[in-house]
């Protein structure tokens, strides 16, 4: 399987995904920005994606779901095993690259 074309896929489903917080999922394996790039030169959604925090409750609970998610999308796949102790939804993402 073509892993980049994977990799966008997942973001982009998880992007239409809400989280309770207003933020869509994909905030939870987003990529950091070009440093040349100004906050406020990005539209809402993609600043509200990167200022979201990449700790605390909000986003443990928003990772272990973005985790079983990724779960779902990899069952009876090669890439299952990558996710068996995997704990967060940041950490499979990044694990698989």
């Amino acid at each position: 399987m073509n892993w980049s074309k994977w990799e966008e896929s997942a973001y982009i489903y998880l992007d239409s995904i809400v989280a309770k917080s207003g933020v869509p999922l994909s905030y939870v394996i987003r990529k950091e920005l070009d440093e040349d790039v100004e906050g406020e030169d990005l539209d809402r959604r993609t600043q509200k994606i990167h200022t979201a925090p990449l700790e605390g409750f909000t986003f443990n609970i928003d990772s272990k779901r973005v985790l079983t998610l990724l779960k779902e999308l990899c069952l009876d796949t090669e890439a299952e095993t990558w996710f068996r102790n995997i704990k967060s939804g940041n950490e499979g993402f990044t694990s698989a690259l």
